[in-house]
C-alpha cells in the first residue's frame, strides 16, 4: 500500500504527501506554484496516515526503514519527528494506524497479521478516565491487492472504515470513540470490487464502485439515506472500466471512470436521483492517474471531495479540479486572516496526554510482539532438537539391525556345524577345532547404547 494525500490547509496552501525511493514527500503549493519537495521521514515505509491535529497541524503516523512508528508534525514549514513505538522484532509487519477524534475524545484503529496474509482489525477506546481500553477486535478481513483498510474521516469524531470481508464481502463500519457499528455490504457477496469510491454530501452516502468478470465491468451507483442503502443503479457497463471517482463540483455530483484509455464523466443535478449519460472529460487529463486521499481544513465554495486524481509519475499534480474551478490554487476572497509564521507554541495539554497514551499503547503492543517473537524462538529449539533426537535414533536402529543380521548369520553357521560335528567329536581338542572355525565376535559387534546418545 502506497499511501497518497492532498491536503488543504485553513490558510489555503495545498500540500502533496507522497512516497517514493527516498521516502515520505512532501510539496507546498502557494499561489498556484508548487514548491521544490522535500523529505519528512527518509527511508519510510509506503504505507502512511495523515490527518489534521487541534491546532491544524498535519500529523503523518508512519514507519520507519526498521518499522518503528514515527509521528511526523508539519504545518508546511515546520517539521517535528517523533518515535511513538520502536519495533524490537527482526520482522517488519506492515501497521496501517489511524487516530479518530481529537482531544479527550479519541481511538485508535489498527491492523495487526492473522493467519494465511489475513489482518485483524482492532479498535482501542480511550474512556472518560483518560485510561485506554483494553483492545478489541473488529473483523478478521484480507487485504484487497496492497491496500490495507482505508479510512473515510466525515466529522472530528466520525469516520467510516472500509475493508473486505471474509467471504469477500466489500463493505463499511461507522466507527465514533463510542461506538463501533455492524458491517455494511455496499456490494453482493462474491463481486470482484477492484475499485470504489464514496463522497458524504448532506445527509446521504454517495457510492460508487466497479465490479469486473471476464467478460465485462460494470459501474454501479448507490446512494445510502439514514440507514438503507437505495438499489444500486447501473451507470456504464464496458469491457474493461477502471479508476472510479466520485465528488462534488459546483452543486452537482459527478462522476469519473476510465473505458479504453479515456476518461468518462457523467453528472447528477439532483443529488444522485438521476444521472446524464457518461462523455468522455474534454479536459486535460494525464495518462496514468491514481486516487489521491483528499482532506481539508478548509471548506471551499466550488468543490467538495474526498479523493482526488493525481498523475502517477508527478503526485502533486492535480487533476481535474483546477480545469473545472477557476480559483483552485489561488488564495480566497472573504477567508479570515489566518497567522501564517511558524508555530512556537509548545503542544496543548490535551495534545501531550494522547500522544502519551498513544506511546503507552504502542509500547505495550511493542512488547508483547517480543514476547511472541521470543515464543517461537523457543519452539524452533525444540523443533531442532527433536529432529537431532530422531535422527540418532535412526541411526542406532539402522545399527541394531546390522547386528542382528550378523548374529542370526553366526547362529545359522553354528547349527550347520554342530550337525556336521554331531556324533563325529570324540575328544575336546576336535570341539575347539569346530570353535575356531565358528570365529570370535568382532568388536562392531559391540553396540554401546549409551554412547549413542538416546534415553
Amino acid at each position: 500500500m502506497q499511501s497518497n494525500y492532498i491536503a488543504r490547509l485553513f490558510d489555503g496552501r495545498l500540500i502533496a504527501l507522497y512516497h517514493n525511493e527516498s521516502g515520505i514527500m512532501a510539496r507546498v503549493c502557494e499561489n498556484g506554484r508548487w514548491l521544490p519537495a522535500g523529505a519528512l521521514l527518509k527511508g519510510a515505509q509506503p504505507a502512511f496516515s495523515a490527518s489534521f491535529s487541534l491546532s491544524g497541524q498535519l500529523q503523518i503516523y508512519a514507519q520507519d526503514e526498521k518499522g518503528s512508528v514515527v509521528l511526523i508534525s508539519f504545518d508546511g514549514e515546520n517539521i517535528s519527528l517523533r518515535t511513538i513505538l520502536e519495533n524490537r522484532s527482526r520482522e517488519i509487519h506492515a501497521i496501517f494506524f489511524n487516530p479518530i477524534g481529537r482531544g479527550g475524545r479519541m481511538c485508535l484503529l489498527y491492523n495487526i497479521p492473522d493467519e494465511d496474509g489475513r489482518r485483524k482489525l482492532i479498535i482501542q477506546k480511550l474512556n472518560e478516565s483518560g485510561i485506554w481500553d483494553k483492545p478489541e477486535e473488529i473483523a478478521v478481513f484480507a487485504p484487497q491487492g496492497d491496500n490495507i483498510f482505508e479510512i473515510l474521516h466525515i466529522g472530528e469524531n466520525h469516520a467510516l472504515v472500509f475493508y473486505r470481508q471474509e467471504g469477500n464481502i466489500s463493505g463499511y463500519r461507522e466507527i465514533t470513540p463510542e461506538r463501533v457499528g455492524e458491517f455494511v455490504p455496499f456490494a453482493r457477496a462474491g463481486e470482484n470490487i477492484h475499485s470504489y469510491g464514496f463522497f458524504p454530501w448532506g445527509d446521504s452516502l454517495h457510492m460508487v464502485y466497479l465490479s469486473s468478470n471476464l467478460f465485462s465491468s460494470r459501474l454501479v451507483y448507490r446512494r445510502k439515506v439514514s440507514d438503507n442503502f437505495e438499489p444500486g443503479v447501473l451507470l456504464w457497463e464496458g469491457q474493461w472500466l477502471d479508476n472510479c471517482l466520485i465528488c462534488e463540483i459546483n452543486g452537482e455530483l459527478c462522476v469519473f471512470f476510465q473505458s479504453g484509455g479515456s476518461l468518462y464523466m457523467t453528472k447528477s443535478a439532483d443529488k444522485g436521483s438521476s444521472f446524464s449519460r457518461p462523455e468522455i472529460y474534454a479536459h486535460k487529463f494525464c495518462r496514468l492517474p491514481k486516487k489521491a486521499i483528499y482532506i481539508s481544513e478548509y471548506t471551499h465554495g466550488c468543490y467538495d471531495a474526498c479523493h482526488v486524481f493525481v498523475d502517477s509519475a508527478h503526485p502533486w499534480d492535480i487533476q481535474i479540479l483546477p480545469d473545472l474551478c477557476a480559483d483552485f490554487y489561488s488564495y480566497y476572497e472573504g477567508k479570515p486572516e489566518v497567522d501564517s509564521s511558524p508555530v512556537s507554541e509548545p503542544p496543548s495539554d490535551d495534545e501531550k496526554l494522547r500522544l502519551e497514551l498513544i506511546q503507552e499503547r504502542l509500547e505495550k503492543l511493542a512488547s508483547q510482539n517480543e514476547r511472541y517473537r521470543a515464543q517461537l524462538e523457543d519452539m524452533a529449539q525444540k523443533v531442532a532438537e527433536y529432529e537431532q533426537r530422531e535422527k540418532k535414533e535412526a541411526q542406532l536402529s539402522a545399527k541394531l539391525a546390522e547386528a542382528m543380521t550378523e548374529i542370526e548369520n553366526k547362529e545359522a553357521k553354528i547349527t550347520e556345524l554342530l550337525k556336521k560335528a554331531d556324533g563325529f567329536i570324540k575328544e575336546p581338542s576336535e570341539a575347539e577345532e569346530v570353535i575356531d572355525e565358528i570365529g570370535p565376535l568382532e568388536a562392531s559387534d559391540n553396540i554401546n547404547i549409551a554412547e549413542s546418545g538416546v534415553d
